[in-house]
């Protein structure tokens, strides 16, 4: 938004997931709490997409992280907790065993799981964590 204009304005552009990628993805805005600290952009694949989870830095648009938050490639995620150092959990659709949903730590803090959700293809959801 350009308060000057008092009109949204594009600053910048950038391609995400893999060359081609024309699915469209979920995209949230991830807050840093660290003072001049680039805040983040956390990418997940769309509708009929798969796990694949990218964090980009909101500064520059460099990509941070990449990674299948499930084995299941058709997993799609759904929701993800995140602090300024890392994307530790993430929740989705399909992503299941016997029922229940996995909750992967990037940082190696462990797993877990989940009650599986009842809901259908929601959008992206991001919980932030202060530290």
């Amino acid at each position: 938004y350009n308060a000057t204009t008092a009109s949204p304005t594009l600053f910048n552009s950038f391609n995400v997931m893999s060359a081609g990628y024309n699915r469209g993805v979920s995209v949230a805005r991830l807050p840093s709490s660290t003072t001049n600290t680039a805040d983040r952009i956390l990418v997940s694949s769309g509708l009929d997409g798969n796990s694949q989870v990218e964090t980009y830095n909101g500064r520059n648009s460099t990509r941070d992280n990449a990674f299948a938050a499930y084995s299941n490639s058709r997993a799609q995620v759904f929701s993800a907790a995140i602090d300024d150092d890392a994307l530790f959990n993430v929740q989705g659709l399909l992503g299941t065993a016997d029922g229940v949903q996995r909750s992967d730590s990037t940082s190696g803090a462990g797993k877990s799981t989940l009650q599986q959700s009842t809901a259908s293809y929601p959008p992206l959801r991001v919980a932030i964590l202060r530290n």
